[in-house]
């Protein structure tokens, strides 16, 4: 992701509608470390629960 060459890595990063937390993972694997999701489905936060257990 060339486009986040020159972005802090430990600039606060909300993803808001974060369904299962794909994107932020995808940042995380890019280094960054202040990553926030929030979403209103307990479907989709139940399955990122299940798929990244360390995340609250």
């Amino acid at each position: 992701m060339p486009w986040l060459d020159g972005a802090d890595r430990h600039a606060a990063i909300l993803d808001y509608g974060c369904g299962y937390g794909r994107t932020l993972r995808a940042l995380e694997q890019q280094g960054f470390t202040n990553l926030t999701g929030a979403d209103i489905s307990p479907g989709m936060i139940s399955r990122a629960r299940t798929l990244h257990p360390r995340c609250t």
